[in-house]
């Protein structure tokens, strides 16, 4: 993917995941100005928890229906002041074709995958979820095309059963990185699924407004 385009897919306002390092998490954010190759962000807190410095690499995630664009790059310059914002030099962009039917969120709550008729619950983090399936990391050695039993913690301390299918592996370091299909996910575990991501679209929307507050502050 030509870099001379990243302005015309993270312009201004956009909203992405990002990704500090070798990191696991993926943090939401906004793209405050878009100029060339560089993007400005915002200096969020989770950032500093990670004690973000000048030559740290990020990973930027935005996707449509159509298209999951990624993009590595090295943070150029971190400004402080409020409201502080990181700069970020783009040195790679790639295009991957969007298989999921649904909207995808990222998010980090807990599971217990098992297999049909057995009790023993194999705890994971799920990364991010949609209604056609999900990803998760564990530490447990599942094989594709493995069907397993999903029970998922929502932070509204609602409970989702669904089943699904294992469609990808991927090892990170001592854990493993899974992509699942759901076979099966009934009515009610189909609404509680749709409470939740009402609830993540109005998170992503509060952020939009504290950017759209910040942006007539911010001094590039």
């Amino acid at each position: 993917m030509n870099l001379e385009l990243v302005s015309a897919i993270l312009k201004e306002g956009t909203s992405v995941g990002t990704r500090l390092g070798s990191n696991l998490a993926w943090y939401g954010n906004i793209i405050c100005k878009s100029d060339g190759n560089q993007v400005h962000l915002a200096l969020i807190r989770q950032y500093l928890e990670n004690v973000l410095s000048s030559g740290t690499s990020i990973s930027l995630k935005h996707m449509n229906e159509y298209f999951v664009y990624l993009f590595e790059g090295i943070v150029c310059d971190i400004s402080a002041h409020y409201p502080g914002y990181i700069t970020v030099r783009i040195t790679n962009a790639e295009e991957i074709i969007n298989t999921r039917l649904s909207p995808r969120y990222d998010v980090y709550i807990a599971a217990d995958l098992r297999y049909d008729r057995d009790d023993t619950a194999n705890f994971s983090v799920v990364t991010d979820i949609s209604f056609g399936g999900l990803s998760f990391v564990c530490n447990h050695k599942f094989d594709c095309d493995d069907e397993l039993e999903v029970t998922i913690y929502l932070p509204s301390k609602k409970i989702v059963h669904a089943k699904g299918k294992i469609i990808k592996k991927t090892a990170k370091n001592n854990l493993i990185d899974y992509s699942m299909q759901f076979v099966e996910l009934n009515e009610n575990n189909c609404s509680l699924l749709s409470q939740y991501f009402t609830f993540l679209e109005m998170e992503i929307s509060s952020m939009y407004k504290q950017y759209l507050t910040d942006s007539l502050s911010i001094n590039f």
